[in-house]
């Protein structure tokens, strides 16, 4: 009976945690609308506003000007002018929609890290990514990663949840809409091109590992249906810009020139911050990282879609050597990975150290009394 009345205190105990683990997360959060009126504005946000601009005037990206950036976000932004207008107040009204786009990555980082590791682990990786200053500092400007890591996120959610799927033959649709939410990904910032090298690994290993649900023919048939539904939004933008003599400008600006970029550095000073401004987190991420990597042959972890996000994530870090200039916004692609490694391996450290303490508190049985019959006589 003690027994059973201490671990049902333990359950008692587990909804006050993550009440306050949600309440850090919204404290957090909250920081940011201070933090959104006078932090300073870089001039990569004026440059992408002046895009929306342009195109709320009818002017055609690349062809009518310079832009080199993918251009869902402009797209997206340009209908912020008939509402507040060609004033000061248009740059807060897109910091202010940079917010949502902050709440959206939030939320998939706990429901992608529940997926896979528990709900605990989702709260922990939520919470962990909350408190990395250099995510709090991009996030809070106006970026097109921050879209693309919504789409990201979204598409690694979709594919995790077709892999999860227990039947001889799995429903496309998951891999359909993991498909699309790729393409806008890259639509929304040519860099999540890194992140579809690792999906493209992911996939191959759903056809080489046979313990996963369905037959090899209809696992290829998820794969090109994950790679068409991808190739979607790229081909209405392609054929957007075709159609208004723009479609060499869009293909020159934001691949062939970015790729050439003359300006170049290594990315050794911006993860050295990274490691400074947040040594644990940065610390138990990259160990978490490496445990999934050599828990992907367990067979639970396969069926459970948990090697999907490994590969992506190594070839997103790895991008940081192979872009001329990885600029500090670029590390948000794999931040949101990285925190759900670290809440993983939070969880697994913290329910080790909650049985022990559970343990220590169980009261000791009650032992007979043995009595030496010599020492009685």
């Amino acid at each position: 009976m003690p027994e059973q009345s201490t671990i049902e205190n333990q359950k008692s105990r587990i909804p006050i945690y993550r009440i306050v683990i949600v309440v850090f997360i919204l404290l957090a959060f909250g920081f940011r609308v201070p933090i959104l009126k006078v932090r300073s504005f870089d001039p990569d946000e004026f440059q992408h506003l002046h895009s929306a601009r342009q195109i709320y005037h009818g002017d055609v990206t690349y062809r009518d000007y310079f832009e080199h950036h993918t251009p869902l976000l402009h797209f997206l932004m340009s209908g912020l002018y008939p509402i507040f207008g060609e004033e000061i107040r248009i740059v807060f009204a897109a910091r202010a929609l940079m917010m949502v786009f902050t709440a959206a990555i939030l939320c998939l980082v706990y429901v992608l890290g529940t997926m896979l590791y528990g709900a605990n682990a989702g709260l922990f990786a939520t919470l962990f990514l909350s408190y990395i200053i250099m995510f709090l500092e991009k996030t809070i400007e106006v970026r097109p990663d921050l879209p693309g890591v919504t789409f990201w996120l979204a598409a690694l959610i979709f594919m995790v949840k077709g892999i999860q799927q227990n039947s001889e033959s799995p429903s496309l649709r998951w891999h359909l809409f993991s498909g699309l939410c790729m393409g806008m990904a890259i639509m929304s910032t040519q860099k999540a091109l890194f992140a579809l090298g690792g999906m493209c690994i992911s996939l191959l290993w759903t056809l080489a590992d046979r313990r996963l649900a369905g037959s090899f023919k209809h696992r290829l048939k998820l794969v090109a249906v994950f790679l068409g539904a991808t190739m979607i939004p790229i081909a209405l933008v392609c054929l957007y810009f075709l159609v208004r003599q723009g479609l060499w400008d869009f293909i020159n600006y934001n691949f062939i020139m970015n790729s050439r970029w003359k300006v170049r550095f290594k990315p050794y000073n911006y993860i050295r911050q990274l490691l400074r401004q947040n040594p644990f987190i940065s610390a138990i991420s990259i160990l978490g990282l490496f445990v999934a990597t050599f828990r992907m042959w367990r067979k639970d972890e396969a069926t459970n879609g948990n090697f999907v996000p490994v590969f992506p994530a190594y070839f997103l870090i790895a991008g940081l050597f192979i872009m001329p200039v990885p600029y500090r916004q670029y590390y948000t692609l794999f931040l949101p990975l990285l925190a759900i490694y670290c809440g993983a391996l939070f969880k697994q450290v913290a329910a080790m150290n909650v049985r022990s303490l559970a343990s220590s508190m169980r009261k000791p049985q009650a032992q007979p009394l043995k009595l030496d019959r010599k020492s009685v006589v």
